[in-house]
C-alpha cells in the first residue's frame, strides 16, 4: 500500500516531501527534485538553507503555516504540516503561478483605474448597494471640500452626504430630494445642471449599477461646466449677432458645408421663415422638387459649387430669372469658399446681389453708345461733306482772285492799288477758312480716333529755325522773334508734319496776342533724354480765371474776344503734343505775357 502511495505521489505534477524532525529528507517527488533554488519574498535560498528555514519554522509556537515560493519559474504556496507522534515535516505545495499572475493584471488594471479616475475631469463617487465609498478622486473631495484623502474615504457611509453637502447648491432642498428620486428610481439620468453658491454651474451624471440583473451600488460624476456654459452663451449671443447682421444685408445669403448642405439661409434668401427653418439641413435638390424646379438648375449650381471647393476661390455667375415674357430679374451668384490656416475649406459662403436694374442701365448705355455712335459717324459724314462743299467754293474764289489779279495789270495805276488791296483781302480770308476747315477736319480725326503719329527721325533745330523765320517774315509790324538754342543736338524721333502744326500754333499766338509790344522769344534746350521748348511773349496773358480751360476745345477768354480766333489751336497743340507723349505747360511770363513750356522725349 505504501509503495502505491509512493507512486502516486511522484506521479503528481504538485510539489511534495517529507522530512524527519532533524531535517532528514525521507521522500520527495520529482517536482520537489527539481527545486535547486527558492526565492522568498525577493531573496534566493539554496537546498540547505531554504531546509533550515524549514526547520526553524516547524519549531515555532505555531509550526503549521504556508510559505510562498518563487522556483522554475513558477510561483508555489507550500503548506507546512508536523507530524505530532514523531514531528516530522510534511511539506505539500500547489501551483499558484496563473492565479498570481491574475492578481498582476488585477493589480496593473487597478493601478491604471486609479491613475483614469484621478486624472479624470470629472469629479467622481461610487458607492456599494448600502451607500458605502467604494472608491471617490481627489477633485470629488476638493469639490465638496471634504477633509480626508480618497483612501481615508473608502468604506464611508454616504447616507447623510447629500444633507451635509446641500449648504453647498443654490437650491439645497432641491439637490436632496433629486437625489433621494434618483436612488428610489435607480435609472440612468445625465447631464442634469447644478448652480453652487459660488456660481458654479456643475453638471450631474447619476449611473446605476446592475450586475446580473442585481443592484450593486452606483457611480455619481459631477463636473465643473461654467467655462463651457459661458463660452456657449457667448457663442449663441454672437451666432445671433451675426445673423442679424446677414438677415439685414440685403442680398441673397446662405452658408454651406463641404458637401453643399445649407447650415444658413438669410430672409432675403427665404422670406418664408418655416422654409427658412426647413431649408437647414437640406440641399438643392431638395428645394428643387419641393418648388418644382428644373434639375438643370441645380446641376448648374452644383457645377459653380465643385468649381469653388476645387479652386479654393470665389466663383461667380449671373441668373436671369424670367418673371414676364418680356421682363427678367437678373441677380449675380456668388460661392465663396472659407480656407483654414491648414488649407482646408471649412464653410462655403453663398451670395446673390440683384443686379436687374444694372443689366438696365447696361443695355441703356449700350443703346446710347450705339446712338452716338451712329451720331458720330453722321457729324464725321456730315463734316467730309460741309468740308468738301465749302473748299470746292474757296478754291473758285482763290482761282478767281488770281484772274483778277492779273486783270488789274491792265488798270490805270489808281483803281490797281484800290483793287489789289481787296484781292489781298480776299486771299486772306480764303486761306483763313482753309485753316479753319483743316482743324475741324483735324479734331473729328481726334474723336474718331484716326488722328495717328508717322513719326521719323529729323533735326529739330532746322525744323524750329524754319517756323521762327516763316512766322517773322509775314509780320506786318516788322518784328522778329529771337532764337537761342543750347545742349549738345540730338535728332528727335516725331511726326514731323503735326509737330509743325503744334509749334507754329504757339508761335503764331505769341505773335498775335502781343500787338505793337516787344517780339516773342523762342528758347530751346537739349537734355539728356527729352527736349525743352520755351515760347514767351509780352502780350495780353491769360487771366488766371481761364487758365482751367486753356486746352479745352472751343473756348476763348475774354480779354482777346476782339481778336479773331476759334477756339480750336491749344486744343490741338495739346493733342498733338501728347501723343507725343510729351507735356506742355502754361505760366504767366514775368516780364508780363505768356510763357509755353514743352517737353519732348526724343523717341
Amino acid at each position: 500500500m505504501y509503495h502505491k502511495l509512493e507512486k502516486v505521489l511522484g506521479l503528481t505534477t504538485q510539489p511534495f516531501a517529507i522530512f524527519s524532525a532533524n531535517g532528514i529528507l525521507l521522500f520527495q517527488n520529482k517536482v520537489f527534485e527539481s527545486f535547486t533554488e527558492f526565492n522568498i519574498e525577493g531573496i534566493n535560498f539554496s537546498r540547505s538553507s531554504f531546509l533550515s528555514l524549514l526547520l526553524e519554522k516547524s519549531k515555532g509556537d505555531q509550526p503549521e503555516g504556508k510559505i510562498f515560493i518563487q522556483s522554475n519559474q513558477k510561483n508555489y504556496e507550500l503548506t507546512i504540516s508536523v507530524d505530532e507522534a514523531d514531528r516530522s515535516i510534511y511539506l505539500v505545495g500547489d501551483d499558484i503561478s496563473e492565479i498570481k499572475l491574475q492578481q498582476k493584471r488585477l493589480e496593473t488594471i487597478g493601478n491604471q483605474l486609479y491613475i483614469l479616475v484621478n486624472n479624470s475631469e470629472h469629479c467622481m463617487l461610487m458607492e456599494d448597494e448600502n451607500r458605502k465609498i467604494v472608491f471617490t478622486n481627489q477633485k470629488f473631495i476638493d469639490l465638496f471640500g471634504i477633509p480626508a484623502s480618497p483612501e481615508q474615504m473608502i468604506g464611508a457611509d454616504c447616507s447623510e452626504s447629500a444633507e451635509q453637502s446641500k449648504s453647498f447648491f443654490k437650491n439645497p432642498d432641491l439637490f436632496v430630494s433629486r437625489i433621494n428620486t434618483l436612488l428610489r428610481n435607480r435609472l440612468l439620468h445625465e447631464k442634469e445642471v447644478l448652480e453652487t453658491v459660488t456660481n458654479k454651474i456643475l453638471e450631474r451624471n447619476y449611473y446605476p449599477i446592475f450586475i446580473n440583473n442585481k443592484y450593486r451600488g452606483h457611480l455619481w460624476t459631477y463636473k465643473d461646466v461654467t467655462s463651457e456654459i459661458e463660452l456657449k452663451k457667448g457663442i449663441e449671443v454672437q451666432r445671433n449677432f451675426y445673423q442679424s447682421i446677414l438677415n439685414n444685408i440685403p442680398a441673397d445669403i446662405a452658408v454651406f458645408d463641404k458637401n453643399h448642405t445649407y447650415l444658413f439661409v438669410n430672409k432675403y434668401g427665404i422670406k418664408n421663415p418655416e422654409l427658412r427653418k426647413w431649408m437647414i439641413g437640406k440641399k438643392d435638390e431638395d428645394y428643387a422638387t419641393l418648388r418644382n424646379k428644373p434639375k438643370s438648375l441645380v446641376d448648374i449650381r452644383r457645377a459653380y459649387f465643385n468649381e469653388a471647393l476645387d479652386s479654393k476661390n470665389i466663383v461667380s455667375w449671373e441668373d436671369e430669372i424670367k418673371i414676364t415674357e418680356n421682363e427678367s430679374q437678373y441677380v449675380l451668384r456668388n460661392f465663396y469658399p472659407m480656407v483654414s490656416d491648414k488649407g482646408e475649406i471649412e464653410l462655403v459662403i453663398g451670395y446673390g446681389i440683384d443686379i436687374t436694374n444694372r443689366k438696365r442701365v447696361e443695355k441703356q448705355i449700350i443703346a446710347n453708345l450705339e446712338k452716338e455712335k451712329q451720331l458720330t459717324e453722321s457729324k464725321s459724314n456730315f463734316i467730309t461733306t460741309v468740308s468738301h462743299e465749302i473748299r470746292t467754293p474757296l478754291s473758285i474764289i482763290s482761282l478767281s482772285a488770281e484772274a483778277m489779279e492779273m486783270y488789274s495789270e491792265t488798270l490805270p495805276e489808281a483803281i490797281k492799288k484800290k483793287f489789289e488791296g481787296k484781292l489781298i483781302q480776299i486771299e486772306s480770308e480764303v486761306e483763313r477758312l482753309t485753316n479753319i476747315i483743316s482743324e475741324v477736319i483735324t479734331i473729328e480725326k481726334i474723336e474718331s480716333g484716326a488722328f495717328t503719329l508717322i513719326k521719323q527721325p529729323f533735326n529739330f533745330k532746322d525744323l524750329i529755325k524754319t517756323l521762327v523765320d516763316r512766322q517773322s517774315n509775314i509780320q506786318e509790324d516788322g518784328r522778329i522773334a529771337s532764337l537761342r538754342i543750347s545742349g549738345k543736338e540730338v535728332l528727335i524721333s516725331a511726326d514731323k508734319m503735326k509737330l509743325t502744326i503744334a509749334i507754329d500754333n504757339i508761335l503764331s499766338n505769341a505773335f498775335k496776342y502781343s500787338p505793337k509790344m516787344p517780339a516773342p522769344k523762342i528758347a530751346v534746350k537739349y537734355y539728356a533724354k527729352k527736349l525743352q521748348i520755351k515760347i514767351s511773349d509780352n502780350g495780353l496773358g491769360i487771366p488766371e480765371s481761364y487758365v482751367l480751360k486753356l486746352y479745352k476745345l472751343f473756348e476763348r477768354a475774354e480779354n482777346v474776344a476782339h481778336i479773331r480766333g476759334t477756339g480750336i489751336g491749344l486744343f490741338l497743340v495739346k493733342q498733338i503734343i501728347e501723343l507725343h507723349h510729351g507735356s506742355i505747360e502754361y505760366s504767366a511770363n514775368p516780364e508780363g505775357g505768356s510763357l509755353f513750356t514743352i517737353h519732348l522725349p526724343y523717341k
